[in-house]
């Protein structure tokens, strides 16, 4: 009898302790439980929704999907910040992210207790990916691989700041017969940036580097108290509200001699010990004589030349230039066509923001403020102090903080803008005057002082003037 007994207990205790797994399976699911009648024990509820990606700052663009581990139960949310009831929206699919946002959320099903609520922030930190640098070969023959080497792909956020990426895909490259211009994408989580590339059918020119530039305001001109500064410097707010690519350097005899087919330089012969003569920066050109270059090296790469004279971008139909110093009222009228992808000389203002990297000090080390203290043996640049009375091969002294070199002396390079002096009002994408003579030159040069190469020194050349110390750094717009 007491056998049996035992037997009895033994067998309840195991139908007990089943009951006991099933209910904890469940509660660990996120499933309600069921009486013995078979209606829902309500004291458990939903499970809290979950939102994929999480909080946090995104893309613009970026679609947030929300989820329940609790079987046949409905999720509703808000986008107001208000608390949300089974009579706010009910989600049915992706919510897309385009501002900042915080998505509230509840999961239910009927006869059970709604879940706790959800609270996701969301922020706008990431507005779009740049390539902040070309690779180093943008330039194929047909039958080449494309090769990424030298290529900074950047998140850049809504605050303007850029941060380097990797594990980006690239598609659209081909150098199959006949070639031309091809389109490279790059994409990152669902974002993209392209590029144009040349492939040849036979060995192109030399290539130009160029560097992102990110849009941006900032204080162009001197403050009264820079020594050294002149009266047309005058201090004042400008944004760009486009990014654009500068030429990493300023542009060498080999580069001018592949596109043109002769070096207009007048120091041809001569280099520093150890330096490359082709490699010195290209000078004694006038500021028309820059406008034919770039029309000629955007037609030579497939690209649409920017400048325009006489209703023509192919400098072969423009008018015979002028002797030195004279100008020519023709040349005089040139036109930039907007749109196009090609070559082009900066504006004083993009020249100046390029040059200062962020920085407000007098040199764009963020340093040094005094001309006069710089010694002969700066990393800032080429001076009449250190130079030897000679141009010397592009690179060899510190870039500023974005990669640029020789924005400090070495040659003074043209700008695209009139000269004037500018007015103390703010002013968005200036690109000068619309008459009068002269073209702006910057960055000083291996003659003169420290004081001429200052960030914000600018100064008037005649368009038809040449020079041993006047030469060029190029632009490409996004």
């Amino acid at each position: 009898m007491k056998t049996l007994i035992s037997l009895k207990q033994k067998l309840i205790y195991l139908i007990i302790g089943v009951v006991l797994l099933s209910i904890t399976a469940c509660e660990l699911s996120g499933e309600p439980t069921t009486s013995s009648s078979g209606s829902e024990d309500n004291t458990l509820g939903v499970a809290t929704p979950v939102a994929e990606p999480p909080a946090g700052p995104v893309a613009s663009g970026t679609v947030v999907k929300l989820s329940t581990v609790t079987k046949n139960a409905d999720i509703y949310y808000t986008t107001d910040n208000s608390t949300p009831t089974t009579s706010s929206t009910k989600y049915t699919g992706p919510i897309t992210i385009t501002a900042p946002v915080t998505i509230k959320a509840i999961g239910a099903r009927t006869g059970v207790n709604n879940s706790n609520v959800l609270i996701a922030a969301y922020t706008i930190g990431v507005q779009s990916i740049k390539i902040t640098t070309l690779p180093a070969k943008t330039s194929y023959l047909i039958g080449e691989s494309f090769n990424s080497t030298g290529m900074v792909v950047s998140l850049i956020g809504i605050d303007g700041t850029s941060t380097p990426v990797t594990g980006y895909t690239i598609s659209g490259f081909s150098s199959a017969a006949p070639g031309g211009i091809k389109t490279v994408t790059v994409i990152y989580q669902g974002m993209s940036a392209s590029f144009d590339v040349m492939v040849y059918a036979s060995t192109p020119v030399a290539k130009i580097e160029m560097i992102w530039i990110p849009a941006g305001s900032f204080q162009m001109g001197s403050p009264s108290t820079e020594l050294g500064r002149y009266a047309f410097e005058t201090p004042h707010q400008v944004t760009l509200s486009k990014g654009f690519y500068m030429g990493k350097y300023e542009v060498t005899q080999k580069q001018w001699v592949d596109v043109m087919g002769s070096n207009i330089s007048s120091s041809q012969s001569g280099p520093a010990a150890g330096e490359i003569q082709n490699q010195r920066p290209v000078e004694n050109l006038s500021w028309y004589n820059a406008l034919v270059f770039c029309n000629k090296l955007s037609i030579s790469e497939g690209l649409s030349p920017v400048y325009s004279i006489s209703g023509s971008t192919n400098p072969a139909n423009w008018p015979s230039m002028p002797a030195a110093p004279n100008t020519d009222a023709t040349w005089d009228a040139v036109v930039m066509i907007d749109g196009a992808n090609g070559y082009r000389l900066p504006t004083d203002a993009q020249w100046e923001y390029a040059c200062r990297a962020g920085t407000t000090t007098a040199f764009n080390d963020g340093i040094t403020d005094n001309w006069a203290l710089v010694p002969s043996d700066t990393t800032l640049g080429w001076f009449s102090t250190n130079s030897g009375s000679k141009t010397h091969q592009v690179g060899l002294k510190a870039p500023n903080k974005w990669g640029l070199y020789d924005m400090h002396g070495n040659v003074s390079e043209w700008c695209w803008d009139r000269w004037s002096t500018p007015s103390t009002s703010p002013a968005t994408d200036p690109t000068g005057p619309t008459t009068g003579n002269g073209r702006i030159q910057r960055g000083g040069s291996f003659n003169e002082t420290a004081q001429t190469a200052r960030s914000a020194a600018r100064f008037n050349s005649g368009q038809n003037s040449v020079g041993s110390s006047l030469g060029l750094r190029l632009l490409r717009s996004e």
